[in-house]
């Protein structure tokens, strides 16, 4: 594993290494939680920290971080909240196995949302840029359609969309990230603007 030496002071990370032509590289920091979830519904199966699912787990998406909100089902009394997995950066699908992992002190409100307005099935992200939907599963295809599917649904309630109408949106203005596809399952994030919603009327 290679080591990374992170400027806090100047906002960048460049590998501590003896890479030839590395030198001079540097990227931007972007600090964010890789690992966040409740416990999942089953009560007879362990999931390791490196799974995500249903109960969030180890998503490992970048836009999960500060001044972000992350929407999770909740499947039993004290939902048994975590966090952990702490990056100062990872490209789109982590794609070597890992991120520049780092230690991080990290501060957090919990809210309980008792009626299931969004009727997750999924999580769900919102930062002030993007609506987001997370879909993970075996395959691409599984974790697409489980992240446009979630999607959908989000802008039917939260704008009183039609089948139809929703997807006539995200037709025009749906945008994907894969997430990850270097762990057990691959993970997408269907995602929206919220420039582009404010011509829709919002109910919630």
């Amino acid at each position: 594993m290679v080591k990374w030496n992170l400027d806090r002071k100047n906002g960048f990370a460049s590998p501590d290494s003896g890479y030839e032509h590395l030198g001079d590289f540097k990227v931007p920091l972007n600090p964010f939680l890789g690992c966040i979830g409740v416990a999942p519904s089953s009560k007879k199966d362990e999931v390791l920290s490196f799974f995500p699912g249903t109960f969030g787990g180890n998503l490992d998406f970048s836009r999960i971080k500060q001044s972000s909100t992350i929407y999770l089902p909740v499947f039993h009394q004290g939902a048994f909240l975590y966090i952990g997995d702490r990056h100062a950066i990872q490209g789109d699908g982590e794609i070597a196995g890992h991120a520049l992992e780092t230690s991080m002190d990290v501060g957090f409100t919990e809210k309980v949302i008792k009626r299931n307005i969004l009727q997750l099935t999924y999580p769900g992200v919102e930062d002030s840029v993007f609506t987001m939907s997370i879909g993970s599963g075996k395959s691409l295809d599984n974790a697409l359609k489980i992240a446009t599917s979630g999607l959908v649904l989000w802008l039917q309630i939260d704008y009183h969309l039609s089948l139809e109408e929703a997807s006539q949106v995200m037709s025009a203005a749906i945008e994907y990230t894969l997430a990850e596809i270097a762990d057990p399952e691959v993970e997408v994030v269907a995602k929206i603007k919220k420039e582009i919603l404010k011509g829709l009327k919002k109910y919630y």
